[in-house]
């Protein structure tokens, strides 16, 4: 999937940082480069049930992006209560899209007949 979801000026937005300050730039880009490769991770198991082309599920996941990068940027900084929040907004959203998806994608029972089968069983049950 290898997406390119982080955002500098979102994020920057997010921590109320002035989009001009470039002081923190690199730092940030490299916290969105794992903000990345994390959702990455995490998508590539729903990879055809989510569809990143719709623009509500691509801004939601940009924003989980953001507040992935903004958690890890206030964590390193050493607030740890508005890491842990930044976290809890991602972890919200990316329950909330993989839910939403997850229903489409559950096993279900099929009843087959074998009535060929010597084995006495009517009724073979498989996982499709």
């Amino acid at each position: 999937m290898a997406g390119s979801y982080y955002d500098q000026d979102r994020t920057k937005r997010l921590l109320e940082i002035d989009t001009n300050d470039t002081a923190d730039d690199t730092f940030l880009d490299e916290l969105g480069a794992v903000a990345d490769q994390h959702l990455d991770n995490i998508l590539l198991i729903h990879d055809e049930k989510i569809p990143l082309q719709g623009t509500n599920i691509l801004n939601d996941v940009k924003q989980m992006a953001a507040l992935y990068t903004a958690g890890l940027y206030k964590g390193k900084r050493g607030d740890e209560t508005t890491s842990k929040f930044y976290m809890a907004q991602f972890d919200v959203l990316m329950i909330g899209i993989t839910e939403q998806r997850g229903v489409e994608g559950q096993p279900y029972i099929v009843e087959r007949f074998n009535s060929r089968w010597q084995s006495g069983q009517e009724h073979e049950y498989a996982l499709w």
